[in-house]
């Protein structure tokens, strides 16, 4: 990431790269707007530089700030009902299962 970020840093904003991003996200931008989008990008860029720049050593990583953490629980074997009771009220049975139309067709 940090050779990413560097190469970043180096690499020229022009207004063809802008372009070239923008028909990636299959945008279409005026004049104005690939000005626009050039210098907040830019400024993104240089945020993701300041952020490089952090000494993150001691930092422990994490997935997630909400401090949810996995929970299992033993699966227990509930109540179902029977094969026979639930194709009790089935309008077409095939070997045993449901049956019933192709939602699409062929």
């Amino acid at each position: 990431m940090d050779n990413y970020l560097f190469t970043m840093n180096k690499a020229k904003l022009t207004n063809k790269l802008i372009q070239h991003i923008a028909s990636l996200a299959e945008l279409e931008l005026n004049e104005k707007e690939i000005k626009r989008y050039k210098m907040q990008l830019q400024d993104i860029i240089n945020y993701f530089n300041k952020l490089s720049n952090l000494d993150i050593k001691n930092i422990i990583p994490t997935s997630h700030v909400g401090g949810i953490v996995n929970k299992f629980r033993i699966d227990k074997v509930k109540y179902f009902l029977k094969k026979k009771n639930a194709l009790f009220n089935a309008t077409s049975i095939e070997r045993g299962y449901f049956k019933t139309k192709l939602p699409f067709k062929k």
